[in-house]
């Protein structure tokens, strides 16, 4: 029984001096009030059974009950008593340790809680001495510099410089290294100074952004296809203006040439019959109209819409004064030379007018276009088919709204946001 008691206040003894210095590292010198005495009281204990030892037991006593209670003093329930306080203490003191452990915030726990982040982070002092990294870091700094990371600053004037392990590859956006390594993974590098016990310190962090820079050239290679599908498409779209414009111009040329027959029949009547000045000026207006323009050659081809909308116009006759400033991005752009070619086209063929007047105004969300003409009022309800049905169905599309207002005067007014997406066009046909 002494040498049992011997060797199990032993045990106790070094456990209690491995708790106290984990107490110490923890710096709660208060808990050692606690511990220090369980410490002294094992070593006490087992110097008592050290001291007493086998030699002295009697051989009547298998157990050694005698000799541990003559030696000790105290009787056997007491001495039981003792050993299990100490054990009990004992394991209150290694229970609060590792809650301890659990639940504070410890150097060891944000070593631990760094080395599970998938990014690579390490603190550095600016002559390059490391205070701290994680294993990400360790492996991101033998892939791209092929070493032991060891110096901070020597790792970021290799990731910022590009001389990198030759199966790694660099590109820079927006000034920060984005790298990717052999097997094909990619990070961004970036480095930070904080605040250490109020010491500048760098902070380097190597964020893995693998899925996202895939996407994102998978989005930029979809972009450039958009936009070489938006080129060819506004080019069609030109093509398109272009050939209703000569297509305009054709029919008007033989719609001219076939009133020249009721001109000349208008001038044989006035010169048997008579007539007010009034007829005469008419005459003379519409003859001057149709030789001007049967003289005048096809228009040449504009580079942009506006002024092949314009040349049109005035090969027939019709002025367009434009108040304000019109859209020259598309598809705003495409939107208004479809209105200004179907107004344009109103004007000549119902309203016989020889103005046409766009206002454009900027709204807080968008752009207002109002389109008036001096020409005809119209008689009638006015039905939104043909050319006008094309024209609401592109400012809808666009997200727009389009009014048409019959009195006092004929007007047709867009509102269109300032950002709308791409609106594909059609060949347009008159109301």
């Amino acid at each position: 029984m002494i040498l049992f008691f011997g060797l199990f206040s032993l045990a106790l003894f070094f456990s209690t001096v491995v708790v106290t210095a984990l107490t110490i590292r923890q710096k709660r010198f208060r808990r050692l009030c606690f511990a220090i005495p369980v410490l002294l009281a094992s070593y006490l204990a087992f110097q008592c059974f050290s001291i007493s030892g086998p030699h002295n037991s009697d051989l009547s006593d298998l157990f050694g009950y005698q000799v541990a209670v003559r030696f000790t003093g105290l009787t056997l329930p007491v001495l039981l008593l003792l050993f299990t306080t100490l054990l009990v203490a004992e394991a209150l003191l290694v229970r609060n340790f590792f809650l301890r452990e659990r639940e504070t915030i410890t150097p060891a726990s944000v070593k631990e809680a760094l080395d599970s982040f998938p990014s690579g982070i390490c603190f550095f002092m600016p002559d390059g001495r490391m205070l701290m990294k994680n294993l990400a870091m360790e492996r991101f700094s033998r892939e791209t510099s092929g070493e032991i990371l060891k110096n901070g600053s020597r790792l970021t004037r290799t990731l910022f410089s590009g001389s990198l392990q030759p199966a790694c590859t660099r590109v820079l956006i927006e000034g920060s290294p984005v790298i990717t390594l052999p097997d094909q993974s990619v990070y961004t590098v970036s480095l930070k100074t904080v605040l250490y016990d109020r010491v500048p310190v760098q902070m380097l962090i190597a964020d893995e952004i693998t899925e996202i820079y895939r996407k994102t050239q998978e989005l930029q290679e979809r972009n450039r296809e958009l936009a070489a599908l938006n080129e060819r498409l506004a080019r069609v779209n030109r093509e398109i203006v272009a050939a209703t414009a000569e297509q305009e111009i054709l029919n008007a040329r033989v719609r001219i040439h076939d009133e020249l027959g009721s001109n000349l029949l208008a001038i044989k009547n006035y010169l048997l019959s008579g007539g007010s000045a009034e007829d005469l000026e008419e005459i003379r207006r519409r003859l001057s109209l149709n030789l001007s323009f049967l003289k005048s050659g096809y228009p040449s081809r504009a580079a942009d819409d506006y002024e092949l909308l314009a040349d049109t116009a005035r090969q027939l006759g019709v002025r367009i004064r434009i108040e304000g400033i019109l859209p020259e991005t598309d598809p705003q752009k495409q939107i208004l030379a479809t209105a200004i070619h179907e107004c344009l086209t109103n004007t000549i063929r119902h309203a016989h007018g020889n103005e046409l007047k766009v206002q454009a105004e900027e709204l807080p969300a968008g752009f207002r276009y109002v389109f008036t003409n001096n020409g005809r009022q119209p008689e009638g309800e006015i039905r939104e088919t043909g050319g006008l049905g094309v024209l609401r169905s592109y400012v809808e599309k666009a997200g727009g709204r389009m009014t048409v207002r019959a009195l006092p005067d004929f007007t047709i007014t867009l509102i269109l946001p300032k950002e709308v997406r791409y609106v594909p066009q059609e060949e347009s046909s008159d109301r």
